[in-house]
């Protein structure tokens, strides 16, 4: 497994155990919220070689839209941010409002949010 695979399967692990939240591996997957997405990577090739040194994960973290989907986030993102900040090279940067497909032609109300790994 290489390092961007690696970095993969931790940030599905780190996300797996949070109760409740469902971990939808890839895009263009049908969503039933509350779900955080993890599509393929933003990479950098900062030295010399081959391989990537960093990617940057766009991880939506999404909630069914309610009259309390801004409360449902407020209470989803954080728990995202405080299980990727365990994972060993990873970082939360920043969580931007927004919104994701659903799957079913709808968007959802969604806080995308940016984690760095260094490779």
């Amino acid at each position: 497994m290489n390092a961007i695979e690696q970095a993969i399967e931790a940030l599905y692990e780190a996300l797996s155990g949070i109760d409740g939240l469902r971990v939808v591996r890839g895009i263009g997957v049908r969503l039933d919220p509350p779900a955080a997405v993890v599509g393929p990577p933003q990479l950098v090739w900062e030295g010399m070689g081959s391989e990537p040194t960093d990617a940057t994960f766009a991880v939506p973290v999404v909630v069914a839209n309610t009259e309390y989907a801004m409360a449902d986030l407020m209470v989803w993102a954080p728990l995202v941010a405080a299980a990727v900040d365990q994972v060993q090279d990873m970082v939360v940067r920043r969580a931007e409002p927004g919104s994701w497909p659903a799957g079913s032609g709808s968007d959802l109300p969604a806080y995308l949010i940016t984690v760095e790994v260094a490779l």
